[in-house]
Order: C-alpha cells, then structure tokens, then sequence
C-alpha cells in the first residue's frame, strides 16, 4: 500500500486481548536464530489481500517467518489462518531478489509511488520501465 506503514512491536509485549481492528492488525516480532518471526492478528475484514479480493475475516492470524538464506535474497514464509474464511491454514511463499541498477541508465533504481487518484505512471499509464516507451 502506498503510504501504508506497520508497527511490529519488537519489545516482547503480547497481542491485546481484545484488539482494536485495523487495515494492517497488531504485529509482534522475535528473532528465532537468525529468522525473524512477525505474528499479526486484530485486522478488519476490509482490505484486500490482492486484485482478486480473496475473502478473509476479522479472524486473520498471519504469522510471518523472514529468513536470509543469502545477500541477495530474502525469502517470507507465510502462514494464513481464518476459521471465517479457510478451510485450512494455506502457508506462501515469496522471494525478493536484489534489484541492482544498471550504472549507465539508472534502471532499476526504487523510485517513489505515490497512489493518487488519475496517477496514470506505469503499467496504468502503459509505460513499460527500461524502454522509455509508451505503449499504445
């Protein structure tokens, strides 16, 4: 989410009994070895997890596993449960790669989104990033 940011309380407090729901639920995190681990819960059934508005209640447990297999990748284990809206539990996975920039055009260098309404910059806006182009 644009804009968005999570708190993950790091401090070994525990969830509220009765936590106040948000768009990004009440995160708590520990260090396992080398693993950091984030449980999250208190979320409101109004956001979506993707495109597709996978269902999901106020019930959401995400508990995620970051791990560091090398310098260039980072990889998220996650764990999803909700009695309101799976079966059972369904565990991800993603990977993140290092995005090193080309040093003579920039590609590939993070730049700033910003969601605003009409903001038509990207695949929105056809602009495919590396060409120059707009594609029509």
């Amino acid at each position: 989410d644009a804009g968005a940011h999570r708190v993950v309380y790091m401090d070994g407090r525990k969830h509220p009994l009765d936590p106040v729901t948000t768009w990004t639920g009440h995160s708590i995190g520990w260090w396992e070895g080398d693993r950091l681990i984030v449980d999250s819960v208190g979320f409101n059934d109004r956001f979506w997890f993707d495109r597709r508005g996978t269902p999901h209640t106020e019930q959401l447990h995400i508990v995620e596993r970051y791990t560091r297999p090398n310098y260039g990748t980072l990889v998220n284990d996650v764990t999803l449960e909700d009695p309101g809206a799976l079966s059972h539990a369904v565990n991800l996975r993603f990977t993140a790669k290092l995005l090193r920039p080309d040093p003579r055009t920039g590609v590939g260098d993070l730049l700033e989104f910003i969601c605003n309404e009409d903001n038509q910059y990207g695949s929105a806006g056809s602009f495919r990033p590396g060409t120059g182009t707009i594609v029509r």
